[in-house]
């Protein structure tokens, strides 16, 4: 199996190499860096594709694109989703091109790029502003920028946010928790009572607030 995966990776074929190492790994688990190392040259496949599409360029990667990673040269073909922007007689959004180039950078810990980008669609009006509000004030916690990430997060409309309540749920709780492991009770406590306000009965999230509340006052 694996010499297949890695005949068909020869090919150019990251997607479906990626599926087999999927699941070789749930199998066994001396696979996850493979996985890993996969998951990387997709993400650098995102990021190539995403800016030729936002920069008019995409035909040129119709017959391949060139990845390099660490000493590593492949060639491979493009995505389904740079395939279907090729064939598609309906212009894709170019915000979602953005935040799918946005979370690429993310995920490979290009921080600064990812902000300007999540900055540059929070800006907008799309569909898309909400999760980038949401991926800056990530972004911006991790760098103990917690002043600014608040202002993100709050400048989340999750009452008019177009996506699945259980979505939303998740990332109030999210939220309420980066406050808390960071130590910012208060701010923690703003976005558990949000999500209160949603449901109650969310989680232990009546327990946490009671527990938050508790060490507010030990604290006084």
């Amino acid at each position: 199996m694996e010499d297949y995966l890695e005949f068909m990776l020869d090919k150019g074929e990251l997607d479906t190499a990626i599926q087999g190492y999927y699941s070789l790994k749930e199998e066994n688990p001396n696979y996850v860096e493979k996985v890993s190392e996969l998951e990387r040259l997709n993400d650098l496949r995102t990021i190539i594709e995403c800016e030729a599409m936002l920069n008019d360029r995409a035909q040129e990667l119709e017959q391949g694109i060139d990845i390099e990673d660490g000493s590593r040269k492949y060639r491979v073909k493009p995505s389904v989703n740079l395939r279907q922007y090729l064939e598609s007689y309906v212009p894709i959004e170019k915000e979602k091109i953005r935040y799918q180039l946005g979370q690429a950078y993310m995920r490979r810990g290009d921080e600064k790029r990812a902000i300007a980008i999540f900055q540059q669609i929070a800006k907008g009006e799309s569909s898309y502003r909400v999760k980038a509000l949401y991926n800056l004030g990530i972004l911006l916690i991790k760098n103990k920028q917690y002043k600014l990430a608040r202002e993100y997060f709050e400048s989340i409309d999750f009452n008019h946010a177009r996506f699945p309540e259980k979505e939303k749920k998740e990332m109030m709780a999210n939220i309420a928790s980066l406050f808390e492991e960071n130590g910012l009770i208060p701010e923690a406590l703003i976005f558990y009572e949000k999500l209160a306000s949603v449901d109650a009965s969310y989680l232990d999230i009546t327990e946490r607030m009671s527990l938050l509340r508790d060490k507010l006052e030990q604290g006084k």
